[in-house]
C-alpha cells in the first residue's frame, strides 16, 4: 500500500488568517523545518516510489527561506517526480515565480475564495485582495510561457463563501487569464477532524444544501491517510492533514522509514476504527467519492 504522495510541510506558520481554517486549536510549537530533517526525509524517499511531492500543510511553505533550495534538491534527486506547490499566493512574487519554476516545481495550486476586495478579505484575512491578483496574473504568464507546468484553483465553499460566491469567483479568474480547466470546481469546508465547530461555517442544512449527507463514521470511505504520507516541519509522520491536534502522529522520520509507516497504517486498520479523529470528520465526503478504506471496520 505505498502511498503515492509525499506531503512537507515546511513551516507551521502562516501570513494569514483564513476563517476556515482552525490554526488557533494547534497544541504543538510552531517552526520551520531544518536542512537536517529535510535531508533524511530525500534521503528515506529514495527507495519508496514516491510519484508527487505536495508543499502545503498547514503553514504558508513561501515562507521557508530554503524552498527554492529544497525544490532544487528534489529535482536534482529524480528529474521525473512532480513537485507540487500548494500557497495562498501572497508571496507569488515575479521573482519568486521564476525562482520556483527554474528549481523545478511543475504545478502550482492557489487558495484562493472571493471575487472583490471585500469578498476575499472576509475569508483570507490579513491578505491583500490587489496583491494576490497580480500575483495571479504573473503566475498566469510565466506558467503559459512554459511547457508542461499547470495551475489548480479550488475555491473552498462554507456558509460565509457559499455557492453563488463560487461561481463569481471562477469569472474573476477567467478573466485572469486562468482558463476552464484550471478552475475545475470547489472544495467543501469541513469539520477538520472535529477541530472546526464553527456553525457560522459549516452545519448539516449546509450540507445538505450542496446535496451531501454526513454518513455514519461505519459506512464513511477515506482515501487521505491511504495516499498520502504527511510530514510536520518537525519530522512528525501523521495520519490525516485534518489532525490539527496531534492527535494520531504515527512516528517520527528520524525513528521511522515510511515502509514502516505504512505497516503501522494496515495494523490500524485490524482495529475497530482507524483513528479517534475520525469519529466527528466530515472531509471524505467533501473530497468526493472514491474507493477508500473504511474509517470502521
Amino acid at each position: 500500500m505505498p502511498s503515492p504522495i509525499l506531503e512537507i510541510e515546511l513551516t507551521s506558520f502562516c501570513n494569514a488568517n483564513c476563517r476556515m481554517c482552525p490554526r488557533s486549536i494547534i497544541p504543538k510549537p510552531f517552526g520551520k523545518m531544518d536542512p537536517e530533517t529535510f535531508s533524511l526525509i530525500m534521503g528515506k524517499s529514495r527507495d519508496y516510489g514516491f510519484k508527487t511531492i505536495n508543499f502545503s500543510g498547514r503553514g504558508e511553505p513561501l515562507l521557508h527561506p530554503q524552498i527554492v533550495d529544497f525544490v532544487k534538491i528534489i529535482r536534482n534527486q529524480n528529474k521525473t517526480i512532480k513537485i507540487f506547490l500548494i500557497t495562498n499566493g501572497a508571496l507569488l512574487s515575479e521573482k519568486m515565480i521564476s525562482d520556483l519554476i527554474e528549481a523545478g516545481v511543475n504545478d502550482f495550486s492557489v487558495s484562493f475564495s472571493g471575487y472583490d476586495k471585500e469578498s476575499y478579505e472576509k475569508v483570507m484575512c490579513n491578505l491583500d485582495f490587489e496583491v494576490v491578483v497580480q500575483n495571479l496574473k504573473n503566475l498566469v504568464k510565466a506558467v503559459r510561457a512554459r511547457k508542461n507546468l499547470s495551475i489548480f484553483i479550488f475555491p473552498t465553499v462554507s456558509k460565509i463563501f457559499p455557492v453563488e460566491s463560487f461561481e463569481k469567483t471562477v469569472k474573476l479568474l477567467h478573466s485572469l487569464g486562468l482558463k476552464p480547466e484550471e478552475t475545475p470546481g470547489f472544495s467543501i469546508c469541513n469539520s477538520r477532524a472535529g477541530s472546526l465547530a464553527s456553525p457560522d461555517l459549516v452545519d448539516n442544512e449546509f450540507y445538505a444544501s450542496l446535496g451531501k449527507t454526513i454518513l455514519p463514521v461505519e459506512q464513511i470511505v477515506c482515501v487521505v491517510p491511504f495516499r498520502y504520507q504527511l510530514i510536520m516541519w518537525n519530522g512528525d509522520i501523521e495520519l490525516c492533514c485534518a489532525d490539527f491536534k496531534g492527535e494520531a502522529v504515527l512516528g517520527n522520520i528520524r525513528t521511522h522509514s515510511f515502509q514502516e509507516i505504512d505497516e503501522i497504517k494496515k495494523s490500524l486498520l485490524k482495529g475497530p476504527l482507524l483513528s479517534p479523529i475520525c469519529t466527528n470528520c466530515t472531509m471524505p465526503f467533501a473530497l468526493g467519492e472514491g474507493k477508500g478504506y473504511i474509517l470502521r471496520k
